[in-house]
């Protein structure tokens, strides 16, 4: 009995959120056609994990139960988001929990503060927790620690693959599996962002490194901007892995703060990663792009990447480590492109 009421006040002391909620499988939403979906009462527990794990969402039904019906790790969520009005037209405060098995949550708070806290709240829990492992990445050091990178399910990093801290190396990574950029020992240059968004702005620019087809920049041929082509911006890097993405962002240290990439993410399909140096630690925030362009970054919306871009080179990115940090974009890697095809062939 000792024991259970010790063990109860170490779970307390882990609790990070709980309220009352309604729930429901999105599969049942789905089947009870005519809005006969099967609600549920329950109280939802985020709270700090045993045994290694960061954290875990659990669901007690009915909310006095005292074992959850059901937990899942934060590391098995791929999305949570509010809502889109078509996807639950009768109501305003819910958002959708998606986990790597299939299943499929939608969730229903008592009011629309409510319901952006608590994605705010699980998906601060999933993405700074995943950039604690990198936060390890730290140049300080001189390289990387692999042995905190093994649970990423990247590559390790060999003494070759770590960044060396002067200039003349501002990156002498290489991306092996980013588009076309195997060129071993080509530096990769760090462009100010702010050149970039006067591009946008100048007419014809459309933020690319040569030729391009303008975007927001753009406005008279509407030829011109055809779909949002991530691949085709300098600042993306494609399929690149969460360890080399560290190390480009790292190559200069503290003094690169501000420096970043974007890339596709590794383990959600569909979804991007904005890895950038903060105060030479690597961080990663998680970004998801709807079918018309417009970018999701934890409660915030933008119309487009570019917007996003524009916002957090003058407005902080909203750390969920807390306290005042003040990190904006100021410059990114440039990614190479294709191999050099400027010249012939079209």
């Amino acid at each position: 009995r000792l024991s259970r009421t010790l063990a109860a006040k170490v779970e307390l002391v882990d609790i990070q959120r709980e309220g009352a909620l309604r729930f429901m499988v999105a599969d049942d939403a789905a089947a009870g056609s005519g809005g006969t979906a099967q609600w549920q009462k329950c109280r939802l527990l985020l709270r700090r994990a045993v045994a290694g794990e960061r954290f875990r969402l659990e669901f007690f039904v009915p909310p006095k139960a005292s074992r959850p019906k059901v937990s899942i790790p934060l590391s098995a969520i791929i999305e949570v988001r509010t809502t889109m009005p078509l996807e639950m037209p009768e109501k305003d405060n819910t958002f959708v929990l998606k986990v790597e098995n299939g299943a499929e949550y939608i969730l229903e708070t008592i009011d629309s503060l409510q319901k952006h806290s608590w994605v705010a709240d699980i998906q601060g829990c999933v993405d700074p927790g995943d950039s604690e492992e990198d936060t390890e990445l730290s140049c300080a050091r001189g390289g990387c620690l692999a042995s905190r990178v093994a649970s990423c399910s990247c590559e390790l990093l060999t003494d070759g693959d770590l960044p060396r801290p002067p200039e003349t190396t501002a990156a002498v990574v290489t991306a092996p599996h980013s588009r076309a950029r195997d060129g071993v020992g080509e530096s990769l240059a760090h462009v100010p962002l702010e050149t970039f968004l006067e591009t946008l702005e100048s007419p014809g620019g459309g933020g690319r490194d040569s030729s391009t087809t303008g975007e927001e920049g753009a406005e008279p041929e509407p030829e011109a901007e055809p779909e949002l082509e991530l691949s085709d911006y300098p600042w993306f890097h494609g399929t690149l892995s969460r360890v080399r993405a560290a190390q480009l962002v790292l190559a200069g240290g503290p003094r690169s703060h501000g420096l970043f990439v974007i890339r596709q993410s590794e383990t959600r399909p569909g979804e991007y990663v904005l890895t950038f140096n903060f105060q030479g630690k690597a961080k990663h925030l998680r970004l998801s792009l709807n079918s018309h362009g417009q970018c999701h970054v934890q409660h915030l919306w933008f119309q487009s990447v570019l917007d996003m871009l524009r916002h957090f080179h003058t407005h902080p990115i909203p750390l969920e480590s807390g306290g005042s940090a003040d990190i904006t974009l100021r410059s990114y890697v440039r990614a190479q492109g294709p191999p050099p095809a400027p010249g012939p062939s079209a």
